[in-house]
């Protein structure tokens, strides 16, 4: 299958994105294939390498010092033809915050973002399978957006909708994310091979969204070529319909992208 949201470089960009505006991405990860600690079938980066996201050797992640010279030399440029971003969002291909120097690195891109464009926000994608390390929540503290992915209530929609390459419980992530002040979450909403968006999951998943309390929920579906082309997208009616049930039941602010 083609493989069809690979980036090539560290930064890639700027693109108008859905959620955040002008958005120059950073990719953390190689450049070549993904990795990531889950296997999503909706994902457009394909599918993950499971062996080598199992056991991750520093050696196949770009030098942090490298990615942060050419985010700083890009900045430069923009700044020099009075070109401006809104955000500098941590993306790429897979989970961002896998690299081994992420906090080190999130220090450094938010120096260099007070430096040369102070307006744009820095957000960090991420799916919360890593919160229990210091590091990385240090990193995460820098940015001005950490946006969890919750795709899931229960263990077993997990498994079936995210397919995580290690054990992860949705326990762990509740664990993990009492641990951050604030979040929002990002919720990919589709049906298909997999269903996450039918009235009893739904139900389950505004119970998980009342109990860990985003700032802000976002909700969307996919629009891009999935890993599984199995999966398809739910309707902008029925992520409303989401939407609406979410802040009735559990109050919690939702914007709904489509």
């Amino acid at each position: 299958m083609k493989v069809d949201g690979l980036q090539h470089t560290a930064l890639f960009g700027p693109v108008e994105s859905r959620r955040y505006g002008v958005s120059l991405g950073v990719n953390l990860l190689p450049g070549h294939y993904k990795i990531c600690s889950f296997d999503c079938p909706y994902c457009e980066c394909g599918p993950t390498d499971r062996i080598t996201s199992a056991e991750i050797p520093k050696r196949l992640f770009p030098n942090g010092g490298d990615v942060v010279a050419a985010l700083r030399n890009r900045l430069e440029q923009d700044r020099d033809s009075n070109r401006t971003i809104d955000a500098i969002t941590l993306a790429g291909n897979g989970e961002p915050t896998l690299h081994p120097d992420f906090g080190q690195i999130m220090e450094a891109m938010g120096r260099v973002r007070d430096a040369w464009v102070p307006s744009a926000r820095i957000i960090v994608l991420t799916n919360g399978t890593t919160l229990d390390r210091d590091p990385v929540r240090e990193g995460l503290m820098v940015a001005d957006e950490r946006i969890i992915k919750v795709d899931a209530a229960t263990d077993e929609m997990m498994a079936r909708m995210n397919c995580p390459v290690g054990r992860q419980r949705i326990q762990d992530l509740i664990e993990g994310l009492d641990r951050l002040p604030t979040f929002f979450t990002q919720t990919m909403f589709v049906d298909g091979v997999v269903n996450n968006a039918d009235d009893a999951h739904v139900a389950q998943w505004i119970l998980l969204m009342g109990a860990i309390r985003p700032a802000q929920a976002q909700i969307y579906s996919t629009d891009r070529l999935p890993a599984d082309t199995r999966v398809r997208p739910v309707s902008r009616e029925r992520l409303d319909r989401i939407a609406s049930r979410l802040i009735d039941s559990a109050g919690v602010p939702v914007t709904v992208y489509s």
